[in-house]
Formats: structure tokens, C-alpha cells, sequence
């Protein structure tokens, strides 16, 4: 590797345990960017990164810490990338734009994985003046309104080892571990406890005969304890401790639902469905984010627009999610940060 490339990946967000999209993002990123070149990891001074290889910092609001500076000079990196825990706020257009001025021939790339809305002048102040030198979107964004930034749509990716379809004792096997009987159709959510999740529809479809509702929390947001207290009480079971193996929830279900509508609730393309399809469960879904530029309508994958129809599939449908594992084998992390090193060295 002496003659690899000098990358810079700074995210705020790499943190144990890795239980939620972003942070998982972050942590694919990191290891894969890791086996291809030199590359120096930086976060947050009080994260938690276990045995990574990272340096960590003080990140202040505007990335003004005389500490960063000075690893990002010693560094001297020829592209830095900013993975933003905000994904592309104003804000983060702003730090990007500090981190250019720290090192004036560095190449700078921000990663974003939630689609934001601007204000008109914060457009053209970013227009004009915090333009990066290039923005990967996960997944492509609907609306994506900067046509004069540099712009790579990155596909979804999945670590596919991790994730299997089970064989059906090992599935009766699961449900005995973790208390569930083995004769329910178990609908599984895996994500935030949140109102802006849109969860409190799962409980339309735990009422239904011979449905066990399954959420599995994160462990690294604040609780709704009102929301989570009500959804027991309907009978939902929500887990919201950390859970080593997360493929072992997808083996003991049967279908996995994401409910969310609100686009800044959840990253574009939600890793969580596609470790579901990994694993050979039918999908029923919202048309969340990039979900239908890769995804189309089959008895393994659905979607719906409101309730009634969510209510319905669930109640109707005996779907059959083993081809899903084969739509997301080629989504791999090699391919998708091959592809960025490649826009991030190019010539423009």
C-alpha cells in the first residue's frame, strides 16, 4: 500500500454500539476505506470506538479546535471526507467549507444519508460560496436541487455475510431464546421508538388474529417512554436493550415492515430492509427515500401509501421474501467505496 492515496474521514458519529443506520454507515466506511488506502479515521473525543484504529477530537460546532487542525496538517490528506452526524445540513456545507480552508489543495467530499430542505438564501449562500468539491448521495435524493455541485448517487450495500436465511428449526429455535411463541406470524420493525417513525400504526396490525408485533429499539436515542408504554400496552413486544447478533431477530420473523413517512426520520435507503431481504423475509414498506429506484413490486416486496392498505396486506397477504436475498447480493460496501475512491481521486 506505499503508493495508495491519503484520505481523511472525519464523522461524529462512530460510536459503540453500532445500532442504528448512520453509525453503521459510518463504521462499513471506515473498515472498508481502511483495507483500500492510508486513510485516518477522526471522531468525536468522547465516543466510545473500542478496538478501531481512530483518532479522536474535539469537534466543536464549526470545527475550529486547534487539536483537529493540527491532525489534518500532519496528516496532510488529499481528499478529507466528512460524513456529517446531521447528514447535509446548511451547517455541515459550512464546517465543509471551514475544513477546505484548512488545507487549501485537499479535495472535500460529504457523505449524506437523510435528505435535507433549505431556506432560498441558505441555496445561494451555498451556491456561491461552501460549494464542496463533491457530495456522495446514499442512494440518490428526490429533489436534489444543487445542479452545480459535483454529485455521486451511491447504491444501497450491505454486509451480506452477516445476514442469512434461516432453516426452520433454527427459526423455532430463535423464538424459544427470545420468548416468542411459535406459532405467531411475527411482523418485525427494526429502528428508532419515535411519533415521527410513524410506529403507532403497528398497532392496527398487532389487534389482528395470530400477529405478534416485533420492534427492536435503538439503545443510543432517548426514549418516548409514553409511545413505548402504550405500544406495550397493546401487546407490541418491543426490545430495547443492544443485541449482539441483530440477524438472529430477522431469522425468527416473517415479514418486516417499515412504516416511516417522514424523510429526515430515517437515512435514504434503510439498512434495516435490506438486512431483512438478506435474510429471505418479505418486505412491506412505505416508498421511503431511494427505496423504489432499486426496488419493484413482487410477492416479495410491497408497498403501501396509507393505512388502510398496510392493514390489508398484512391481513391478506401470504407473501414469499426468499428471492429478496438475491436482489441485494450484488449492494456490497467493497463495490460502493471502490466507487467513491474513484470519483474522490478523479480529475474533475
Amino acid at each position: 500500500m506505499s503508493n495508495a492515496k491519503r484520505m481523511l474521514f472525519i464523522t461524529e458519529i462512530l460510536s459503540r454500539p453500532f445500532d442504528e443506520g448512520m453509525k453503521n454507515v459510518a463504521l462499513f466506511l471506515h473498515n472498508n476505506l481502511k483495507e483500500k488506502m492510508h486513510l485516518l479515521t477522526i471522531t468525536r473525543h468522547d465516543n466510545d470506538v473500542g478496538g478501531l484504529d481512530v483518532e479522536r477530537s474535539r469537534l466543536d460546532k464549526f470545527f475550529l479546535s486547534s487539536e483537529l487542525r493540527q491532525l489534518i496538517n500532519d496528516y496532510n490528506p488529499e481528499v478529507i471526507l466528512y460524513m456529517p452526524e446531521t447528514s447535509i445540513t446548511f451547517n455541515s456545507f459550512l464546517r465543509g467549507r471551514i475544513l477546505k480552508s484548512i488545507t487549501r489543495d485537499t479535495r472535500i467530499a460529504l457523505f449524506a444519508t437523510i435528505r435535507r430542505n433549505y431556506t432560498i438564501p441558505q441555496r445561494l449562500i451555498i451556491q456561491r460560496f461552501l460549494r464542496p468539491d463533491l457530495v456522495f448521495l446514499f442512494g440518490g435524493f428526490k429533489d436534489w436541487v444543487f445542479s452545480n455541485i459535483r454529485t455521486c448517487i451511491l447504491p444501497p450495500a450491505i454486509d451480506i455475510k452477516r445476514f442469512s436465511i434461516p432453516l426452520e428449526e433454527e427459526k423455532l429455535s430463535l423464538r424459544k431464546k427470545y420468548g416468542i411463541h411459535h406459532d405467531k406470524r411475527v411482523l418485525l420493525h427494526v429502528g428508532h421508538v419515535r411519533p415521527t417513525r410513524n410506529v403507532s400504526l403497528l398497532a392496527k396490525v398487532q389487534r389482528l388474529e395470530n400477529v405478534q408485533v416485533l420492534i427492536i429499539d435503538s439503545t443510543t436515542t432517548p426514549q418516548y417512554k409514553e409511545l413505548i408504554k402504550r405500544l406495550k400496552g397493546e401487546g407490541i413486544m418491543i426490545i430495547s436493550e443492544y443485541i449482539p447478533d441483530i440477524s438472529e431477530i430477522y431469522r425468527l420473523s416473517d415479514v418486516y415492515v417499515f412504516p416511516v413517512k417522514d424523510e429526515i426520520a430515517s437515512i435514504n435507503l434503510p439498512l434495516s430492509i435490506l438486512e431483512a431481504m438478506a435474510c429471505g423475509l418479505p418486505v412491506i414498506t412505505t416508498r421511503f427515500g431511494g427505496l423504489e429506484g432499486y426496488f419493484q413490486e413482487d410477492e416479495g416486496f410491497r408497498f403501501f401509501d396509507n393505512d388502510d392498505k398496510f392493514v390489508r396486506l398484512i391481513s391478506n397477504s401470504r407473501m414469499d421474501g426468499r428471492n429478496n436475498r438475491g436482489k441485494v447480493e450484488r449492494f456490497t460496501w467493497n463495490g460502493l467505496v471502490g466507487d467513491m475512491i474513484k470519483w474522490m481521486f478523479a480529475k474533475p
